[in-house]
């Protein structure tokens, strides 16, 4: 009981400052320890001994649920093995066969929404080559994977990079809000809605939603994480963003002072290779080129506004 209530006190803790209940694996372990933890708490109820139940039919039921578990295993074993051929195949870069791999994974596990993400992932990286594919395969897949999992904001946020990437921006828009909606802390979603309302020529609201992405930066939510080293580069767009307003409005200190912090935490990120590597291993996306511009383009500025004292 002690263990019980020290595992639902860190989970409540961490919940905190690292959303985690939305995931629903997450989500059941934590209310299967609240319920495990409030049973046993209980003295138990005095009750008459039920009759003994034939041993044949005990026998019969064991074996049945056995088989059942067997065929599951092996079914979800199957698909976790097509999974995996996937992400091999999106390490050599072989985008065609990481779709095959990934469509037979979900065909094993329909109820999955994490490779059906996986799938929309795949043809994102390879939409330049497999355009045959179209528009609504990829956003299809997306939006089953958010229809699995309701509550995790990662379906909705794809289904928007694909609508923003197929040029539809008020598409887009829409499903990074309901993307934000789950998860209102992700600088990720947030840098999203800004580019999508840039792209709109809404560029006064884009500053705000970057203003509200660096109040992020300095709360708890990102001072406190799991693993420090694993930079966000998406508070970089931020400060280049606010830079360059600044840049605009004659505003030189300010915006000397965002370009600096955009290439410090570009050069922190960089700093850790272990770690962002892991981090690409895990499926994350990133726009490697965008870091590279955001970085160069910052010090050009910096070194122009420098110039001029």
């Amino acid at each position: 009981l002690s263990g019980l209530i020290a595992g639902i006190a860190a989970s409540s803790i961490r919940n905190l400052t690292d959303s985690d209940w939305y995931v629903p694996g997450v989500a059941l372990v934590f209310w299967f320890a609240l319920g495990l933890a409030s049973g046993i708490s209980r003295r138990p109820i005095e009750e008459a001994p039920m009759e003994a139940s034939p041993k044949r039919w005990v026998s019969i039921l064991i074996g049945t649920i056995t088989l059942i578990l067997i065929a599951v295993i092996a079914v979800l074993n199957l698909a976790a093995s097509h999974a995996e051929n996937g992400r091999r195949a999106v390490e050599t870069n072989n985008p065609k066969l990481a779709l095959a791999e990934y469509q037979l994974a979900s065909r094993f596990a329909p109820w999955s929404a994490d490779y059906r993400m996986k799938l929309a992932r795949a043809y994102i990286s390879s939409r330049g080559e497999l355009s045959d594919l179209g528009f609504l395969f990829a956003v299809n897949r997306a939006r089953e994977a958010a229809n699995l999992e309701p509550t995790n904001p990662t379906g909705y946020e794809m289904t928007g990079r694909i609508e923003f990437w197929s040029g539809r921006p008020a598409e887009a828009l829409a499903a990074y809000r309901e993307a934000e909606k789950r998860n209102p802390k992700s600088p990720s979603i947030k840098i999203a809605i800004a580019d999508t309302l840039e792209s709109m020529d809404r560029n006064k609201e884009a500053l705000e939603v970057h203003r509200k992405i660096l109040e992020i930066e300095k709360s708890p939510y990102e001072q406190v994480r799991a693993i420090p080293e694993l930079v966000d580069p998406n508070y970089a767009y931020s400060h280049f963003a606010l830079g360059k307003a600044y840049q605009s409005q004659g505003k030189t200190r300010q915006a000397i002072r965002e370009f600096k912090e955009a290439i410090k935490r570009i050069d922190l990120r960089n700093k850790f290779t272990f770690y962002l590597k892991a981090e690409q291993a895990g499926g994350g996306y990133e726009d490697n080129n965008r870091i590279k511009e955001v970085y160069d383009e910052s010090q050009r500025r910096l070194a122009i506004l420098s110039s001029h004292g």
